[in-house]
């Protein structure tokens, strides 16, 4: 290996399947992950620039890139190697907050080349003398949702350091490496074979797919459609005190809701959602970034007769078992139990993120807003993410459906009838499930009495044999009847 490399790794489990899925379609932007920063107050450039070279040299998976020697891709750390930055100056044009936001956007959705020399990028927006947009975005298969978060931090932390006059600190995070080399070990361990075994067990029977394509796209392309809602920030509070109170889990009362709406909505007692899990298991990788997270599929059992409260109980005690068996990857499940065979790529069709990542920090002469970059590309039929980033705002229920399984027409619906979910169960949690109500009082008008609502006016002096032979009068060619 020539010198200008320092360090060779082999791809994680994790990275060879998102390395895979991108080649399938090496245009699409669907493995694009980021954010941006919106700030108002007095922002460095030079020292933001400052700061990103000090985070490049702390993780190394800012400086990898991928090698393909034949069959085989290895990840190359090169000792220094930075973000192409780029900065735009929209300050003297007409609607510079919206052009701006577009420009981004855009920028965003562009795709990062997996055999190309840097596999994040970063943008610097001046929108006007005291507003600023820094965003950056990384292909997934360097940095998962966690890494976005940890991120934002380090680089506030940083960038305040070197405006303290301090330093921004010069220190090496090889953790991530690290845990690639535990997880190559792993894969040859009596564990994994335990792991196997596990999962192989809880799919003796496999629910039928929940959702199926209906092979339409939106006029401009976009693969997705994004749903916005939001849970009031006192009432979020009380249900997770609630929760901690009873033992319950966040994540577990989620998908819940969710299972309780397919059973009401598809009359489904079972179906299989698919659970985000940060994957960091030593206190060494908390911080870390780098393409941790994995996805554990969860059979979900419901039916109307028992209470709410019951079915998140178990959820909470099955998410604490599969917990257990977390690095066991999900695409070596798909191929232990051949789903290929049987014309499927994966055991779930929805995924339901729980996640507490706090994104606000005090950054030094300026205050900013932090907002994900949400990709509008995601080819899973359905992903609800629920977002508590900011500790004083509402909490952010976002509703990202894949346009070939549910239309732009369906998919507001559906995120109004979760929400009508979470608020019922909020405030009951005793609640029988096949008494919770997924339509709200206009809907249900609508339903019941404005599309029952055929009353008509017509002759009441004439009998209907009549009304016939009138009708053939004024139109005799029409056609009468097929069959």
């Amino acid at each position: 290996m020539n010198d200008f490399y320092r360090d060779c790794f082999p791809l994680s489990s994790v990275q060879e399947m998102v390395y895979l899925e991108q080649l399938i379609d090496p245009s699409s932007p669907h493995l694009v992950i980021g954010a941006s920063m919106d700030i108002e107050g007095d922002f460095d450039f030079e020292v933001a620039k400052s700061a990103l070279v000090v985070l490049s040299k702390k993780w190394p998976c800012l400086r990898s890139h991928l090698v393909s020697e034949g069959d085989c891709v290895k990840q190359v750390v090169r000792e220094l190697s930075f973000a192409p930055l780029v900065f735009e100056d929209f300050s003297g044009e007409y609607n510079a907050v919206n052009q701006s936001r577009s420009f981004v956007r855009r920028w965003f959705e562009r795709p990062i080349d997996m055999l190309g020399d840097c596999l994040w990028r970063v943008i610097f927006v001046k929108v006007s003398q005291a507003r600023f947009t820094f965003s950056f975005c990384f292909h997934h298969i360097i940095a998962d949702g966690l890494s976005v978060s940890l991120f934002i931090k380090e680089f506030v932390l940083v960038y305040n350091r070197i405006i303290a006059g301090v330093g921004g600190g010069e220190y090496r995070d090889d953790s991530y490496f690290n845990y690639v080399y535990e997880l190559s070990r792993y894969y040859e361990s009596r564990q994994y074979e335990r792991d196997r075994d596990f999962w192989l067990s809880e799919f003796t029977a496999i629910p039928d797919s929940l959702l199926l394509p209906k092979d339409t796209v939106s006029d401009d392309g976009r693969l997705s459609n994004i749903n916005r809602s939001f849970i009031q920030r006192a009432e979020y509070d009380s249900l997770r005190r609630s929760l901690a109170d009873n033992g319950l889990s966040p994540s577990a009362f989620f998908v819940a809701v969710v299972a309780v709406y397919f059973l009401q909505v598809l009359n489904r007692d079972q179906l299989i959602v698919g659970v985000p899990v940060h994957n960091r298991l030593k206190a060494k990788y908390k911080d870390s970034i780098g393409m941790f997270s994995s996805v554990v599929p969860l059979k979900v059992s419901v039916n109307s007769e028992q209470s709410f409260r019951s079915l998140v109980e178990s959820l909470t005690r099955k998410l604490r078992q599969v917990y257990r068996h977390q690095r066991f990857p999900v695409s070596d499940i798909n191929r232990a139990l051949r789903l290929a065979a049987v014309g499927r790529k994966q055991l779930y069709d929805v995924l339901v993120s729980f996640e507490d990542l706090d994104t606000e920090f005090p950054l030094s002469g300026a205050c900013y807003k932090a907002e994900r970059l949400d990709e509008y590309y995601s080819k899973t039929p359905l992903a609800i993410s629920v977002l508590d980033s900011t500790k004083m705002a509402d909490v952010e229920v976002i509703v990202n459906n894949n346009l070939s399984y549910i239309d732009s027409y369906d998919a507001p619906r559906l995120a109004d009838r979760l929400e009508l979910l979470i608020k019922a169960f909020n405030h009951d949690l005793d609640r029988v499930i096949g008494r919770a109500q997924i339509v709200d009082n206009s809907e249900r008008e609508q339903l019941l009495y404005g599309f029952n609502d055929t009353t008509v006016s017509y002759p009441q002096d004439r009998c209907i044999h009549e009304l016939f032979e009138a009708q053939a009068e004024r139109r005799p060619d029409a056609i009468a009847l097929v069959f």
